[in-house]
């Protein structure tokens, strides 16, 4: 009988804690990975810098995506440029 509880009480733990996530009512956090993934992609990371960089200067936004040689590294910075010249226009006042 000792082998049987050693496997069903970590199954019972298990299935109390997912029900319980359930039950918790807020929605799940299904950004996680995007998030993960955005966060440790070099290309999207140089184009918040650069976005950044262009919005502080006054730059028109258009990500110079050629630094990157990939189809996938050009979207990458594209979309991180987009975000890194959002987030500065959103958080400073631009005078011209």
């Amino acid at each position: 009988m000792k082998p049987v509880f050693f496997f069903l009480t970590p199954a019972i733990a298990l299935g109390m804690a997912i029900a319980s996530g359930f039950r918790s009512g807020s929605p799940p956090n299904l950004n996680v990975d995007e998030t993960i993934s955005q966060a440790t992609n070099g290309a999207y990371r140089d184009g918040i810098f650069v976005g950044k960089l262009s919005a502080e200067h006054g730059a028109k936004a258009r990500a110079p995506i050629g630094r990157w040689a990939t189809a996938e590294d050009r979207a990458s910075f594209n979309a991180g440029y987009q975000r890194g010249y959002g987030e500065f226009l959103a958080t400073h006042v631009v005078t011209q």
